[in-house]
């Protein structure tokens, strides 16, 4: 069953990832807000200039916060049994991410990453990651300012998550685990400090794995740091 599992996963994973890379592609060749000039024989595209991001895009984020794992063991046997569910409780949990891509517009970055999570409960200890495509948007961007700086993000994708003995840690032998989980992730943030080609600030994530044998919710107050290729240089207020 384990093997199984493995195989869809990695099946799920490589149709994921060539649908991203085709997203991706295609809007790098043609993002909306351009300008066309010439007649129809001679069309030339010409991208509208950059104003706060662009180009190549790459992100890391991590922060503490709250969560709660329940899981059972990856058999038929023990699937919502109540004997056999095992539980973090509601305890403190972590987050990571970090994700590489690529911003077509000021208002739009797209990539793909990784993320993992963890949650530490008095007797179980849960953690695990997951393989995600990443997206984010600047909604309020058209207002200008401080709205540019402000955006929403998702991630989605496909992981693994694992219940242990929080004294022993042995992944070997886990108590619960997920199988292929399907993961979502969250975000609002904003990112106002600059520092050459890197953007930093704060945000708020909720992430939520699922699976047939595990359910994992946890929120988390995370530092977050950008790098663009391309982010003109903040213009000074006139005095």
């Amino acid at each position: 069953m384990r093997r199984a599992l493995s195989a869809q996963f990695a099946g799920a994973l490589l149709c994921f990832s060539a649908t991203l890379v085709g997203w991706i592609s295609s809007a790098l060749a043609a993002p909306p807000g351009g300008q066309i000039s010439g007649d129809a024989a001679t069309i030339n595209y010409k991208p509208p200039p950059t104003v706060r991001r662009g180009g190549f895009a790459m992100g890391v984020s991590t922060g503490f916060g709250a969560g709660t794992y329940r899981g059972y063991d990856l058999s038929v046997d023990a699937l919502n049994d109540p004997d056999g569910r095992q539980t973090t409780g509601a305890t403190m949990a972590t987050f990571s991410s970090f994700w590489i891509g690529g911003a077509p517009r000021d208002w739009l970055t797209l990539g793909l990453g990784f993320l993992s999570v963890s949650a530490q409960g008095p007797e179980v200890f849960g953690g695990g990651g997951a393989l995600v495509a990443h997206v984010e948007g600047y909604p309020l961007f058209s207002l200008g300012g401080a709205f540019q700086d402000l955006g929403l993000g998702f991630s989605g994708g496909i992981g693994m998550i694992n219940l242990v003995d929080a004294e022993e840690r042995d992944f070997e032998e886990p108590l619960a685990t997920s199988g292929s989980l399907s993961t979502i992730s969250l975000e609002a943030f904003w990112e106002p400090w600059r520092l050459w080609h890197f953007s930093f600030g704060p945000a708020l994530n909720y992430t939520h794995g699922f699976s047939q044998t595990m359910d994992a919710h946890q929120v988390t107050l995370t530092f977050r740091a950008s790098l663009y290729g391309v982010q003109p240089k903040k213009k000074r207020e006139a005095k």
